[in-house]
């Protein structure tokens, strides 16, 4: 190994990329294996370019070093090793709709990308360099390269990047849908079966999705008009709140406490909402089978269940509930969350202006 010279890897064309191979040592082997690394897109920089690049790759890999041969003598963590023990040991605190997501973006966008990589070379330059190649690429949205980012951050661990400065792709700014109470009105007039009852519910409380599918007979307390949110769904799984703050109690109105009262009947136990498998709706079927189609009756904008909660947390801001109150009774952990879900109609900008003009507040002779 002590004889073995530099090397400057080869460059070749794959689909649309440039790749760069090189030999790298391996732990206990006098045999080096081939390594291959994404380079660049060849539309974006020619064959000579890419060959310094991949030059500079090997350079900040440091695989011509005596410290990197001193490394091969010893075992070296690769982001794969490591994301095999984050899998196992972080993610599994998280969610199962988190693990889901991270699992798939592992898989998809950063094992081809950092798999081989020693944990060491992974630094913010080369991490920049991957975030700019999905960019140019174009196949994912900025907001979607920005969710790759912040899996990628989780696995790396805070201590690691707390000094780096990614800059991400700027993402279009476009206003969340939301349900006004017109809107409501309608979709829940224009629904069917126990779908009326579950649109009802979500809009006279704001609760996520998962949280009224969710929803357990032995979790209202009708005669004091309130729904305590313990749990959630996700998948047909039963799974805790999102947050801490997701354990929460809820106040309803006397007509929201008569609906559960007329939809539930005898009923004292099991899902408020069940499927017709006795197993919780799924999110994405209700959006898509249910209120889809009502909106395409109603010729309005398409929205799905969380509209319904930007919705409602918009009414309660535009009726001055205090924040904390709406904090509480959605879950939130902050106002700056619970502004993010706040929109105020045109009409409702005109009239505020109207009230609080100058001129109306002068007192006539």
């Amino acid at each position: 190994m002590t004889q073995r010279s530099g090397q400057s890897g080869t460059v070749v064309a794959k689909g649309g990329m440039w790749h760069g191979r090189y030999y790298e040592d391996v732990c206990g082997q006098f045999k080096r294996k081939r390594k291959s690394v994404p380079i660049g897109l060849k539309d974006q920089m020619t064959k000579p370019e890419a060959r310094r690049k991949l030059r500079a790759m090997l350079e900040e890999l440091g695989v011509n070093t005596s410290a990197h041969l001193e490394r091969s003598l010893k075992p070296v963590q690769t982001f794969s090793q490591y994301a095999d023990w984050w899998e196992k040991n972080i993610q599994a605190m998280h969610q199962p709709s988190s693990r889901n997501s991270s699992h798939y973006i592992l898989k998809k966008h950063l094992r081809p990308r950092f798999g081989p990589m020693p944990m060491d070379s992974i630094t913010q330059e080369s991490v920049q360099e991957w975030v700019a190649d999905l960019q140019h690429e174009g196949k994912l949205k900025p907001r979607s390269i920005k969710n790759v980012w912040k899996v990628l951050r989780l696995v790396l661990g805070k201590q690691r990047v707390k000094d780096w400065s990614i800059r991400l792709p700027k993402n279009p700014k476009k206003e969340q849908r939301w349900f006004t109470p017109e809107e409501m009105l309608k979709v829940i007039d224009g629904a069917w079966g126990q779908y009326k009852h579950v649109f009802q519910l979500a809009w006279a409380t704001g609760m996520r999705s998962g949280e009224v599918f969710g929803l357990k007979v032995e979790d209202l307390d009708l005669e004091n008009a309130i729904v305590h949110v313990r749990r959630s769904a996700w998948q047909h799984l039963e799974v805790t709140p999102k947050t801490d703050a997701g354990h929460r109690d809820v106040d309803i109105d006397e007509a929201t406490v008569k609906m559960l009262k007329e939809h539930l009947g005898e009923r004292a136990t099991g899902l408020v909402f069940p499927s017709r498998n006795g197993t919780p709706l799924v999110n994405r079927n209700v959006n898509v089978n249910v209120l889809r189609v009502i909106c395409e009756r109603l010729k309005i904008p398409n929205g799905g269940m969380h509209a319904i909660r930007h919705g409602r947390i918009s009414l309660l801001q535009a009726m001055g509930v205090p924040g904390d109150l709406i904090m509480k009774w959605v879950g939130h952990t902050s106002l700056k969350i619970t502004s993010v879900y706040t929109h105020f109609s045109d009409q409702f900008r005109k009239q505020t202006v109207a009230r609080t003009a100058p001129s109306s507040q002068l007192q006539q002779p």
